[in-house]
């Protein structure tokens, strides 16, 4: 797992870590897909010493955090108004550019992938966030392919064949 201190969001959140840490409430986590929301929710639960649980629906996470009052909650969606405690939302990379080359770095080093890194592979957007990011620098590293980087403005659909339209929409 990343050091915390290279998530997205971590100069926000991060100078806060011992007071959350300490806090009695129960602990919601939530953001995109791929942002490390679950890594970060199993991380803060041991911190806590705490169980945590992966909510595949809101009411699945009251009713566990009923049971559980202390613990810690990773989510895709934000608390529901009825649910007690802390609430923390875990940004996305194209929220957080600055975390970009820190991160890259750190999964480089922990894949063994030698300097000089392709610019391409920082490049965003970055849909999957930590996870996408993380495959393409599988990528780079075992085929030796790089993300295509979008051509700026509306896909050109001139071709009169259709595998080359719908080759150039899956591309836009």
């Amino acid at each position: 797992m990343l050091p915390l201190e290279l998530l997205p969001g971590f100069a926000r959140w991060g100078a806060h870590l011992q007071e959350l840490l300490a806090r009695p409430e129960g602990l919601w986590l939530w953001g995109p897909p791929g942002s490390g929301v679950s890594a970060l929710a199993r991380d803060l639960a041991q911190r806590r010493e705490v169980a945590w649980f992966e909510a595949g629906s809101a009411e699945a996470g009251l009713r566990w955090l009923a049971v559980h009052p202390r613990g810690v909650v990773g989510a895709r969606a934000p608390a529901p108004e009825a649910a007690c405690g802390l609430e923390l939302r875990l940004p996305a990379l194209d929220e957080d550019p600055a975390a970009l080359p820190g991160i890259l770095r750190a999964m480089a080093l922990e894949e063994a992938v030698p300097d000089p890194l392709p610019e391409a592979l920082a490049a965003l957007p970055c849909p999957g966030n930590l996870r996408e990011l993380h495959n393409r620098l599988l990528r780079w590293k075992l085929l030796g392919q790089l993300p295509e980087v979008a051509a700026a403005g509306p896909p050109c659909l001139e071709a009169e064949d259709l595998a080359t339209t719908l080759h150039e929409l899956e591309r836009f």
